[in-house]
């Protein structure tokens, strides 16, 4: 895409913002304002796909007049000035609204602006803990002890030099203080001075302290904090500093008990691991087993049930696959998926796919092609986990299309994204429109009335979809005409060989 830069080291940047889906999300648009590309998180923060956001910018803007710096900054960065930090307040696609914070550069061709590139954080919830905050100082004593009161979250503000100002009475419930004998001491010493490990936690490495001392605001996840009876509990807490007539006044500190969630996601984790574990290790036995069992005694005629054993012997491969898919998409969901990326041509990882799959499409009286023109460049990937995605995409299609038909698999160059697109083409009935943004969703089934749903978990496609994400390409489905359906997905082009011999 012209101005969107795909230098190795931006790329990197772009996909690592693209991977924070609470908070940001990357974009960039042309000298005209239309959005040219905005990364796939803004559906986490904005409600829409990012096929929906490619309009004008203005389209958003809610009719506050901070928004009037909008403009002026836009045009500041078309005229190839960076620009500062500013905020815009933007339509959330439900009808509700969002404040974010935005940081854009311009980009550069020749010497000449062709685009705009820039990050977007949402902020709008610190927005509202800030007016939350400053209602506090402006407010009468009683009225703002009687909110803090009332929240389930545990709350202790602190002054300029870290001694407890005041506590909540969930905060007093948590830490096994009463606010009578926290009053003036300490904070940090009392309940924030050892790590989970018990090593000493220095006080000017503490977040809290900086929220006070510097006016630093954080969001801190899993560290510990000490109740009154020496144990200690993992927590999610923010620290942001309380301001009073524009001077620092010290801080608010807004605590969760998370231990109950921790143990959840250490025993899904362990019971994830041990379903799938426990079911390759009797899958690997079956599959074995069929295999042995198809290949007929010599000296004896044909066996009559090879094929059936053959049927059941690609039914339990599924079954394997399927189980990683469920594997490897908690890991992505987690962040813990590691890609080892190599790279490739384009029909040295379709054509590994497709003669793994050759075998099942025969079986199913149906054929599987491969037509990639020669000279496309590498691209960047994990030829394993593009095997798989390229796998899923031809099983899926194999499902729709009818017998004697044909599944076809092609790539073609992107030159404008700086990647290859690889496709995978049935001739069944095709998607119900409704559907074509949702295929890749979890659990996902489009038309659940028909047999051929049926047969799938959605899990195969959402499989497709986040590795693809994870590789910093893109994936959609496409109905064709008269009939069928068209998967593809792009894969960035790897950097040139002279380049991969410096790195």
């Amino acid at each position: 895409m012209r101005g969107c830069s795909a230098m190795s080291g931006e790329g990197r940047f772009r996909r690592m913002v693209e991977g924070l889906k609470r908070e940001y999300f990357f974009y960039c648009h042309g000298t005209d304002g239309v959005f040219i590309y905005v990364s796939p998180s803004i559906r986490n923060i904005l409600g829409y796909s990012a096929k929906e956001f490619l309009k004008h910018f203005s389209e958003y803007l809610t009719d506050n007049p901070v928004n009037r710096e909008v403009e002026r900054h836009t045009a500041g960065s078309l005229k190839g000035v960076s620009q500062p930090h500013y905020e815009v307040e933007i339509y959330h696609k439900n009808g509700s609204i969002r404040t974010l914070e935005v940081l854009e550069v311009p980009v550069k061709e020749k010497g000449r602006v062709v685009a705009v590139e820039g990050i977007a954080r949402d902020i709008t919830e610190e927005k509202k803990s800030k007016a939350l905050l400053a209602e506090y100082s402006r407010a009468a004593e009683s009225r703002s002890r009687l909110i803090l009161q009332s929240s389930g979250d545990g709350i202790v503000g602190v002054d300029l030099e870290g001694r407890a100002m005041f506590m909540n009475a969930a905060a007093e419930k948590l830490l096994g203080w009463k606010f009578a004998e926290l009053k003036g001491k300490p904070l940090h010493q009392t309940i924030h001075s050892k790590r989970a490990d018990g090593a000493n936690y220095p006080v000017k490495q503490c977040p809290m302290f900086a929220a006070m001392a510097r006016g630093e605001e954080s969001r801190i996840e899993g560290e510990f904090l000490w109740r009154k009876d020496g144990t200690g509990f993992p927590v999610t807490y923010s620290a942001r500093p309380m301001i009073k007539a524009g001077k620092r006044a010290g801080a608010v500190i807004n605590f969760n008990d998370i231990t109950e969630r921790k143990h959840l996601e250490e025993t899904r984790d362990l019971l994830m691991n041990a379903i799938v574990h426990d079911l390759n290790n009797p899958l690997a036995v079956i599959i074995a087993g069929i295999e042995l069992a198809a290949e007929c005694p010599s000296g004896l005629p044909d066996c009559d049930n090879r094929g059936q054993l053959r049927v059941v012997g690609e039914m339990a491969r599924d079954m394997r696959k399927m189980v990683s898919d469920i594997l490897d998409i908690n890991r992505m969901e987690e962040g813990r998926f590691k890609l080892d990326r190599k790279p490739r041509q384009p029909v040295t990882l379709a054509d590994s796919a497709v003669e793994a799959m050759a075998f099942v499409a025969k079986l199913q009286s149906k054929t599987v092609t491969l037509s990639i023109p020669a000279g496309l460049p590498d691209v960047s990937a994990d030829p394993g986990i593009i095997k798989r995605v390229l796998e899923n995409l031809i099983a899926n299609a194999l499902r729709y299309t009818p017998k004697n038909s044909d599944v076809s698999v092609s790539a073609a160059a992107a030159p404008k994204e700086r990647a290859v697109t690889f496709s995978v083409a049935d001739q069944g009935a095709g998607i119900n429109p409704e559907h074509l943004e949702k295929v890749f969703e979890k659990y996902f089934q489009s038309d659940p009335g028909t047999e051929n749903a049926r047969k799938g978990k959605g899990l195969g496609l959402t499989f497709c979809g986040m590795a693809v994400a994870a590789h910093g390409g893109r994936i959609r489905a496409e109905n064709l005409s008269p009939k069928g359906c068209r998967l593809s997905f792009t894969l960035p082009v790897a950097p040139p060989r002279c380049q991969r011999r410096k790195a």
